[in-house]
């Protein structure tokens, strides 16, 4: 390993649960497989690796020239499906795409949890985050790596489910997260006639800005590691608003949305919450 690989692969040795965010290229994998037994004493110990479905032979690949271990690739669909959960409490190292995660979770007990990408599971309502969520709960004592290059690539929120899988708790709530790292910079106020027939206004957030970010590091510090701790200072380089020049479709199914939006405001038919139509 590298200088910057040893760092991560030592960092809290006592501590299971860790996010490393060393940028592409850097060596994720190496890393993480390394901390995984380190963290375990050897290997010999169920090992389950969540991964996107196109670098699943790579992580097998990996997983050979770091252990020199074979490993179980879980990937079918349909009724190939049962079969292979048939073999599953017989595997050592368990190699998953996201789709599979639901079918494995009753058939395989890991110690040790990799997550590839863990920046893919930043949306709280989608079914992958439910699933990987799922999973956490079902093996909370099973250490948990997520890797990533690109852990908060827009706003704060986007680390938010990423060091919760990992970390539950450390965080707190998403609100409070929320409320404490980022500020609305814009708002739009839509009225509402309620029953009774006196009119309320909602205030929606437009546009968020991030805020203490030398907070942020300090409360992430203990679960993310990257070779560049001002990484996250980026966020204060981000502008309010940046301006584009569209041209063809795009200018077309802009301009429709745009206009579909100022109508429902008019129309007062717009409430929190709610989606345009654009397609």
């Amino acid at each position: 390993p590298k200088a910057w690989q040893k760092k991560y692969i030592l960092k809290n040795k006592s501590k299971k649960n860790l996010i490393c965010a060393l940028n592409i290229g850097y060596g994720k994998t190496l890393a993480v497989l390394e901390r995984a037994r380190l963290v375990e004493g050897n290997t010999d110990f169920k090992l389950l690796i969540i991964c996107p479905k196109n670098v699943m032979t790579n992580w097998q690949s990996e997983v050979r020239l770091t252990y020199d271990l074979p490993s179980f690739i879980f990937w079918e669909e349909g009724k190939k499906i049962p079969v292979l959960q048939k073999v599953l409490k017989d595997q050592q190292i368990v190699i998953s795409s996201y789709e599979m995660m639901k079918s494995l979770q009753k058939y395989f007990r890991p110690s040790q949890i990799i997550i590839d990408e863990i920046h893919s599971f930043k949306t709280p309502k989608a079914d992958r985050t439910k699933q990987l969520r799922a999973i956490r709960k079902a093996f909370p004592d099973a250490g948990c790596q997520g890797a990533s290059g690109t852990l908060a690539h827009n706003q704060p929120t986007d680390m938010y489910e990423p060091i919760d899988i990992v970390s539950p708790g450390l965080l707190g709530s998403r609100a409070a997260f929320k409320a404490k790292y980022m500020k609305a910079t814009d708002n739009i106020y839509i009225d509402k006639i309620l029953p009774s027939g006196l009119v309320t206004s909602y205030k929606m957030p437009i546009g968020f800005k991030p805020i203490n970010i030398d907070q942020l590091h300090e409360q992430i510090k203990p679960v993310v590691y990257t070779v560049d701790p001002t990484e996250f200072q980026t966020f204060e380089d981000f502008t309010d608003y940046i301006v584009v020049d569209m041209v063809g479709e795009q200018r077309k199914l802009y301009e429709k949305t745009l206009n579909e939006f100022l109508d429902a405001v008019d129309s007062g038919s717009l409430m929190p919450g709610d989606q345009l139509s654009v397609l």
